[in-house]
């Protein structure tokens, strides 16, 4: 049984590769950047490009990303734009982050949380209402949210009172015994368990 599934194997393999033989162009060679993207289609259309209304906030216009060429280059200008402090930068981040291709608009996001500046939560809001994908205004919309959020560091978190409603997730006397030891209570005595 197992030779004829091997040999059912081999020859879709064999009969794949024929296929592609006999219908490639002769004297063609593709090289990984020269095949186009294909983008699946999502459930909700995305439109092409955000809306007119954007390039007059100060969002430029960015042309859709077809080949494996077109993406690197965006994803090395998303990773300088994400460094740069200029606000040109910052709004072609935001241009980069309206994108319906994921692949070039999670980058995007991502340098737009890296840098912080709470700024752009306005055009973000604005592109929203020009989308038709509802996914990707959702994640922009969260993405505006948390970039107005007050800053906050280790030391603001070690000030903060603890919650006394707190649920534990272990309730066992050695769990209580670090609890007190880490408060500068001495540590009460457990007893060890008998089985």
């Amino acid at each position: 049984m197992k030779k004829i599934i091997l040999a059912a194997v081999v020859g879709l393999a064999l009969a794949s590769g024929a296929v592609y033989w006999v219908y490639r162009a002769p004297g063609t060679v593709l090289t990984p950047r020269d095949v186009p993207i294909i983008v699946a289609q999502p459930l909700a259309t995305p439109s092409a490009s955000p809306g007119p209304g954007l390039a007059t906030a100060g969002i430029p216009e960015i042309a859709p990303i077809k080949t494996l060429t077109e993406l690197t280059s965006a994803l090395d200008e998303i990773d300088a734009l994400g460094k740069a402090k200029t606000p040109e930068s910052l709004n072609r981040l935001v241009a980069y982050a309206i994108l319906p291709n994921e692949d070039v608009s999670s980058p995007a996001q991502d340098a737009l949380v890296r840098r912080g500046d709470a700024s752009v939560s306005p055009l973000l809001r604005a592109a929203t209402k020009k989308m038709d994908d509802h996914r990707q205004a959702v994640v922009l919309l969260d993405l505006a949210d948390y970039l107005e959020l007050p800053p906050m560091d280790l030391k603001a978190l070690r000030k903060r009172p603890e919650n006394p409603n707190r649920v534990r997730k272990n309730n066992s006397p050695a769990a209580e015994a670090l609890d007190t030891q880490s408060a500068g209570a001495p540590a009460p005595v457990v007893p060890p368990v008998v089985q």
